[in-house]
């Protein structure tokens, strides 16, 4: 797989003015939520981009700090934690871990990120 096709399977993405809108926060509010692990974007090029599955509503998705803070050690890139989430959740089932984050499972899904990310440090 190609890195578009990649990053494809990743999306759909929003642009940091996008998020900046829909949030209703500025550059620098916007910049601390990342920097505090709050949502999750990656940088193509020179551009920062947001996987749109983390907000629902009109707001981040509650639990998403927790899982992304599990996942850090043993996924540290942005790309890797934003692959993670989208694969799918159980076997057999076309829904995400996101979807199964959206639905309100956030302890769930951190306690998978939590699990995942030790198995990836061994």
């Amino acid at each position: 797989m190609d890195d578009a096709a990649f990053y494809e399977n990743m999306g759909p993405w929003a642009t940091q003015q996008a998020v900046r809108d829909a949030l209703g926060v500025d550059a620098a509010a916007l910049a601390s939520l990342r920097e505090t692990r709050g949502l999750v974007a990656v940088e193509f090029g020179r551009r920062i981009y947001y996987p749109t599955q983390q907000f629902h509503e009109g707001r981040v998705v509650d639990g998403l700090q927790s899982v992304l803070i599990a996942l850090a050690d043993g996924f540290r890139s942005p790309e890797a934690q934003v692959a993670w989430l989208a694969e799918p959740a159980y076997r057999g089932d076309s829904r995400t871990r996101w979807d199964v984050l959206r639905d309100g499972n956030a302890d769930d899904v951190a306690h998978w990120a939590a699990s995942d990310a030790a198995a990836a440090l061994r």
